[in-house]
């Protein structure tokens, strides 16, 4: 039969590991709120690149074909660059 410890180092053991727990517990809240920082920092930028691409579509006058993709008309550019 295993031999207990004596009751201060048992409570000493188990504060040690209640202190590695919350030192744990930081860690990981500082790495999620690291990610959600990034995350963030993410939906910012792909909020601009939907700003810029649409400002694409626009300033080219792009139009929406019937086979989903953008496009000018080949005809219409060359028109506009004469």
């Amino acid at each position: 039969m295993p031999q207990e410890k004596p009751e201060p180092d048992r409570i000493r053991d188990l504060e040690d590991a209640l202190k590695e727990a919350e030192r744990r517990v930081a860690e990981m809240r500082a790495e999620r709120d690291q990610a959600f920082e990034l995350v963030e920092q993410m939906k910012e930028h792909v909020s601009d690149v939907d700003a810029l691409i649409d400002s694409w579509i626009e300033a080219f006058e792009m139009q929406l074909s019937e086979d989903g993709k953008r496009t000018r008309d080949a005809q219409q550019y060359q028109e506009n660059s004469r």
